[in-house]
């Protein structure tokens, strides 16, 4: 009868690509010898037909701003360069343009001819230098060449962005290991209702209960509640930074026959649909009654942001009437409570300290 040790050796000697063994069945740990290079298709050198389609599409994407994007003789030979340590990719290239359409495009539309600047995707290292020339009436982006370089230095402007996830990430309601000042939480579930959005505004944290506090400012319905958030879940998907145009702009929906007080699919201008907290005596007949309105929520005592949702129902009230004058005494007051806003913003991300 055969040993184990037996079968061992006869193993090794029917499969001599692994000289030492250590397993009866093929190679030991560490001993797979790769039949594929899986990366093969990412080493191919770009070809012009390859170049010609991430042109499309760079085209395509940089019309709506009046752009036609080119390459130069030279960017071909540059991009298949040794010096560029690893081959550059044509997904590497459609994202270079993607991402800065996305950040830069309008900045970009704006240098006017003969302007010159680099953009630098800081995941990949890739540096693209271009210069915008006025053709036909049509301003055209040459991309002159392109390398993959860490720390590209140039004299010009140099329009970085950064990992596309990073730049999400920095929307979320916890970064960098502060809280943002305005959070929107998705698919909250409040007193029994859930709520596709609930918008907040941050009342303080607790470092020792690990707990926020908000303020809820969006819906109408649950205007003024509060709700506490422990700090692991505020770290979550469903917790992002606000949009806070949504909040200060948001067009009033009238309330149709039928529709419950307090649906989400309204909200109308003329019903108190929450008493609770309501600043009396506001008008907007005159522009002397909309100034006196102004100073009646400046000293109510109310919160910054329950303010600014009062002076925005009677702006909008105003416009409804036709009251353009006065509508626009309370708009200038909406102005400079939206500047307060991102004073507040600012000063609150730069100064808290948490223990995130």
């Amino acid at each position: 009868m055969k040993t184990f040790l037996t079968y061992l050796d006869e193993s090794d000697a029917l499969n001599p690509q692994f000289p030492y063994g250590g397993s009866s069945i093929g190679p030991g740990l560490d001993q797979y010898v790769p039949v594929a290079d899986l990366n093969a298709q990412s080493e191919k050198e770009i070809k012009k037909s390859d170049l010609d389609q991430v042109e499309k599409y760079a085209d395509r994407i940089f019309a709506s701003l009046g752009i036609d994007v080119e390459f130069t003789r030279h960017f071909l030979d540059r991009v298949n360069d040794k010096r560029n340590v690893k081959q550059i990719t044509p997904a590497e290239l459609t994202r270079l343009f993607k991402q800065s359409f996305k950040k830069y495009g309008k900045k970009i539309a704006q240098l006017g001819p003969d302007a010159e600047a680099v953009i630098n995707d800081m995941k990949t290292d890739i540096n693209m230098p271009f210069v915008l020339n006025l053709k036909g009436g049509e301003l055209e982006l040459i991309a002159k060449t392109v390398m993959r370089k860490k720390d590209f230095k140039t004299s010009g402007p140099k329009m970085s962005f950064e990992n596309f996830i990073n730049e999400k990430r920095a929307k979320q309601a916890v970064a960098g290991g502060k809280v943002q000042k305005l959070v929107t939480a998705f698919g909250y579930s409040f007193n029994g209702k859930n709520y596709k959005e609930i918008d907040m505004e941050l009342v303080g944290i607790d470092n020792s209960s690990k707990i926020v506090t908000f303020n809820i400012i969006h819906p109408a319905e649950i205007f003024g509640y509060e709700i506490k958030i422990p700090f692991k879940n505020l770290r979550r998907g469903r917790y992002r930074a606000t949009d806070t145009s949504k909040i200060n702009e948001a067009p009033r929906i009238p309330r149709k026959k039928g529709q419950p007080a307090g649906s989400d699919s309204h909200s109308d201008l003329y019903t108190d649909e929450n008493p609770k907290g309501t600043i009396h005596g506001l008008k907007f007949a005159t522009v002397k009654d909309a100034k006196a309105s102004v100073s009646k929520i400046e000293g109510s005592g109310k919160k910054h942001a329950h303010k600014i949702q009062a002076a925005i129902a009677m702006e909008q009230r105003a416009k409804e009437m036709g009251k353009t004058a006065e509508a626009g005494v309370y708009r200038a007051y909406i102005e400079k409570m939206k500047k307060i806003t991102q004073q507040r913003r600012e000063k609150w991300w730069t100064g808290l300290k948490t223990e995130f």
